[in-house]
């Protein structure tokens, strides 16, 4: 088996091949928008660990359990890593700079082609298509 060291881009395009995401890069605005993250972040930690617990899965769980901080006292596993690298978007320039960012992020790691290809990404809503997710287009 060849190491995955290579470039994804040379691989055929498989719009279905599972691949585990390590990051999540969102544009949000919210009047409580820690609290807001913080209940998203709190659901999909549900929706992740619940299905290894009843399918028994205690390899990952271990995993999950062995990287709880100490210090941490309201959850069992982690999910997330400590901390989030949020910045103010305080021109349009520098509102497009992040679209494009996010959009050619799974180009970039190899996962597709083109940014359409990629099923959650806002580039089809963009693009007038539709996608998979709503998004706020008209944000000017």
């Amino acid at each position: 088996m060849e190491p995955r060291s290579q470039t994804l881009n040379d691989a055929p395009y498989q719009p279905d091949r599972p691949e585990l995401e390590n990051h999540l890069q969102i544009i949000a605005s919210a009047p409580e928008i820690s609290a807001v993250i913080q209940s998203f972040k709190s659901c999909a930690a549900r929706q992740i660990v619940d299905p290894l617990k009843s399918r028994g899965s205690e390899t990952v769980l271990r995993q999950l359990s062995a990287t709880e901080r100490n210090h941490k006292t309201e959850s069992t596993y982690h999910v997330w890593q400590e901390g989030r690298h949020p910045q103010q978007i305080q021109r349009d320039d520098m509102m497009w700079q992040k679209i494009e960012h996010i959009h050619n992020n799974r180009v970039l790691r190899g996962f597709v082609h083109d940014p359409l290809q990629w099923r959650w990404s806002s580039a089809r809503n963009y693009a007038r298509q539709r996608g998979m997710i709503e998004v706020v287009t008209d944000w000017q």
